[in-house]
């Protein structure tokens, strides 16, 4: 018979993580149990573009080792096949466990887009530590990579570090996420620059195969030869086993949670990408896949789960990244999402550095750079506390956007 408390995670991620130590550090006597498909201990998702490109080294993928998990019972390899939320049980493909407290922390996984040809060989996906060995393993090769968001864009921008011949592919333009179209057009270039073939505006109709290997990618402009497919069209919260263990599913396919991480059962929290929050502001579901916002989200998780009441609020977090050398950020507001607003656009263009500022009345709503991003924390802050323009400029010091917005006042 148990006689303590025990909490077990599903996942071995940062949000997965992030709510263990903060269930270890305000409690002693419970139980923790973590269970993962993956075999490893906890790596960084967001360095696997640098192991592929070269630049790093396995062993600086790792967050932890097995020893970190010092007073935890770690199920590593192994799989939750079925979640019992009536008898507090999960079964595992190798036994089973009952839990009294359960943290779900089961992240993302790879968006299959309706393509035909999508399933064969000489096709893969960028997600886990798995998916990039298996892209160091290739020889030099001719890559097809379809989606221009984020993932695809460090996807091709590593595998051309490696040696290969890349072609990225997609709908619309460059990161039409995190950028504006003009944007991401001056974006391309870079990537073209870096030596990346790039074809932005043609729907993928298929990927053809040769027997058992691939041979080109079929859009309607035409075939595009390659030799080897990666699909990166974005993520999706992975929400199987919470889905089937008759937990609350919201619109967007997260796993509903409210402020407190709590899921539509008692004592079973979600967190990180596989959830689904509330935004305070408009009452809606949304879905923030990132670092940070998992990170939030996990140490919310943890701390409710053991009773200390903690409330996750949404944030509206920038992106930085870096193109062949050439830092890009966005913060805020997108151009395309704000049709029937009243808006002024002010762009500023110098040697090195490019930045474009979508204002408001007297708010700097959105930003985006390429170039020397040396300021970029300066803006980031001001348009998540929405400052006015005049607040920016008073207690800012001179960068090359500054004089640009100072003519506003």
């Amino acid at each position: 018979m148990r006689v303590r408390e025990r909490i077990v995670i599903i996942g071995n991620g940062i949000s997965g993580n992030t709510a263990l130590e903060a269930i270890q550090k305000y409690n002693s006597s419970s139980e923790l149990v973590m269970i993962s498909e993956e075999p490893y201990p906890e790596y960084s998702a967001c360095v696997l573009p640098h192991y592929v490109s070269g630049d790093i080294s396995r062993k600086k993928v790792f967050l932890k080792s097995l020893k970190d998990y010092n007073g935890v019972k770690i199920r590593f390899g192994v799989r939750v096949e079925k979640i019992d939320k009536k008898g507090s049980c999960l079964f595992l493909d190798k036994g089973n466990i009952a839990y009294d407290r359960l943290v779900i922390a089961t992240g993302g996984k790879p968006i299959l887009p309706p393509i035909e040809g999508i399933e064969g060989r000489g096709i893969s996906h960028f997600k886990t530590l798995a998916h990039a060995e298996r892209l160091i393993r290739l020889e030099e090769k001719r890559i097809g990579i379809i989606g221009t968001g984020l993932i695809g864009i460090e996807t091709a921008t590593a595998l051309r570090r490696r040696g290969h011949k890349v072609i990225l592919i997609g709908r619309r333009w460059i990161l039409p996420r995190i950028l504006d179209e003009e944007v991401g057009f001056r974006v391309q270039r870079l990537l073209e620059k870096g030596g990346i073939k790039v074809i932005t505006g043609e729907r993928v109709k298929g990927i053809i195969h040769n027997g058992k290997s691939v041979k080109a990618i079929q859009t309607e402009g035409g075939r595009t030869k390659c030799d080897w497919v990666i699909i990166a069209a974005g993520i999706e919260p992975r929400v199987e086993l919470a889905r089937d263990g008759g937990l609350e599913i919201g619109p967007l396919g997260g796993v509903k949670v409210n402020e407190k991480m709590e899921t539509s059962e008692p004592n079973i929290y979600a967190c990180g990408d596989c959830a689904e929050v509330i935004d305070p502001e408009t009452k809606n579901g949304i879905l923030q896949l990132r670092w940070f916002s998992a990170r939030q989200m996990g140490r919310v998780a943890g701390l409710n789960s053991i009773g200390i009441r903690k409330i996750y609020t949404p944030t509206r977090i920038g992106w930085i990244f870096d193109i062949f050398g050439k830092s890009v950020g966005s913060i805020g507001e997108l151009s395309q999402n704000l049709n029937g607003r009243e808006l002024k656009v002010v762009e500023e263009e110098c040697e090195g550095f490019y930045g474009r500022f979508l204002i408001q009345g007297d708010r700097i709503i959105g930003a985006q750079f390429i170039g020397s991003l040396e300021e970029s924390g300066v803006l980031f802050s001001a348009i998540s506390s929405s400052y006015s323009i005049k607040r920016i400029i008073e207690q800012t010091v001179s960068f090359p956007w500054y004089y640009k917005l100072r003519r506003l006042i």
